[in-house]
């Protein structure tokens, strides 16, 4: 693997922040508040998400009440002592009867004030009765992949766990990218629930899913934990503190990989009918995909630009129909590598702003390139261009799942690629009536 990485020292980077992460596992658990000690600008990070990636956030409110609060600190306030000030502040929070979980992160100018939050937290904790959580702050180091991974870090080491009622065939999974309150990560559960039901597995609690903090305790009910790859730190940590066995996996997109999962959990718990289960699947899939492959398909250069972990299961799927990617870009930092062994081909890492512009201008102009695939943090180019463009992970921007629209799974390669012939198609009606409108 080549790796190119950009090397002016104080260039703007395309890389989404740390404390964006942290906002994410936020918006996954919807009785989770979170207090940020900070400046006001915090709040304004929460626009990353709330209407933007996802149209259901609730981390803002207008009604005041915020899930993401911050202390609004300000340079003059911090040779103070602000402990009272701040624990009054959470106390507001934790006082009210929805508030479930209270969590508290500071921001780099208020981590180097030194306050106790623990102990405040421990009050907190006391009075309300309330699981309470410290997040430390990386914003200076990490991006939002750390501090997705971090906040479930935390969680997994200082959660209490429900009592085990485990199941003889049951499952925890652990780093489920759950982005958004949207119907594509719904129905990515659904579809994963589905799947597993099929061969008599039942899926105890997933990290995350849009639900209660108390649903994430049930994972304690899991007799085997399946590792998506975005909280790696925390799989292994609840593994250890259950001594439940961990299993990694990579993600399910595309029959190839979602059929190796369910063969793999097959195998654990020694059942015999999932082969008749898998060919079943594939068989349907198959069958409706296979018409399109040569049109479509075969021959298909595709840039990508986005986190790794969806790349490679991605990159495995639209190959086997006949594609390849001619532009690999992962916007996240350079650590990020150790996902990417198996990809032999040139990627470019923590790319300038400038840098992306100029790639994404330059492939977008050519005819050499057919589909984007990816997030955001390039496709607005793509979509400018006329080009087919269908978007996938963190931030989607400008394109929203009101209705079920899984993309794991066997049902939900049906439906990407159903997103990606529509935008195939809608490209070749644009190349060859543009002209008709500049006459």
């Amino acid at each position: 693997m080549k790796i190119n990485k950009m090397v002016r020292k104080f260039s703007q980077r395309l890389i989404n922040p740390y404390m964006v992460g942290i906002y994410l596992g936020v918006n996954a658990i919807k009785d989770f508040y979170l207090v940020v000690d900070g400046p006001d600008c915090s709040y304004m990070k929460t626009q990353y998400i709330t209407l933007n990636h996802d149209f259901y956030a609730n981390l803002t409110n207008l009604s005041g009440f915020h899930r993401v609060g911050n202390t609004a600190l300000h340079p003059f306030m911090m040779a103070d002592s602000r402990e009272e000030s701040i624990l009054k502040f959470i106390e507001k929070i934790a006082s009210q009867p929805f508030t479930k979980v209270i969590g508290i992160t500071p921001m780099p100018m208020a981590a180097v004030t030194a306050v106790d939050y623990k102990r405040l937290l421990n009050k907190i904790s006391t009075k309300y009765k309330k699981p309470t959580f410290e997040f430390k702050n990386k914003s200076l180091s990490g991006d939002w992949m750390d501090g997705y991974s971090e906040f479930a870090k935390v969680l997994a080491s200082e959660m209490t766990f429900k009592r085990r009622l485990r199941g003889s065939k049951s499952i925890g999974i652990i780093g489920y990218l759950f982005d958004r309150n949207e119907y594509d990560n719904f129905a990515n559960i659904s579809e994963l629930r589905r799947i597993f039901g099929e061969i008599g597995v039942d899926i105890s609690s997933i990290w995350f899913s849009g639900g209660s903090y108390d649903d994430l305790c049930s994972i304690s009910n899991s007799s085997l934990l399946i590792s998506f790859g975005y909280m790696e730190e925390a799989a292994k940590i609840i593994s250890e503190r259950l001594k439940i066995p961990l299993m990694k996996a990579d993600y399910p997109i595309g029959f190839e990989q979602t059929a190796k999962l369910i063969r793999d959990v097959a195998d654990y718990f020694r059942i015999k009918s999932v082969n008749r289960v898998i060919e079943n699947e594939i068989r349907t899939v198959v069958r409706r995909i296979e018409p399109l492959v040569e049109q479509h398909f075969l021959g298909l250069n595709v840039v990508y630009c986005g986190d790794p972990i969806i790349f490679m299961p991605l990159k495995k799927s639209l190959e086997l129909l006949g594609a390849n990617f001619s532009q690999v870009v992962i916007s996240n930092t350079l650590d990020k590598k150790r996902y990417l062994e198996q990809f032999d081909g040139d990627i470019l890492f923590e790319p300038t702003i400038n840098k992306i512009i100029d790639i994404c201008i330059r492939l977008a102009k050519t005819d050499k390139i057919d589909l984007y695939v990816g997030n955001s943090d390039a496709s607005s180019y793509f979509i400018a261009s006329g080009k087919a463009t269908v978007e996938l992970g963190f931030p989607s921007y400008f394109s929203h799942s009101i209705y079920d629209e899984p993309y794991l799974g066997f049902r939900g390669f049906l439906s990407l690629i159903n997103r990606i012939v529509k935008e195939l198609r809608y490209h070749e009606v644009r190349t060859v009536y543009q002209g008709f409108f500049y006459m």
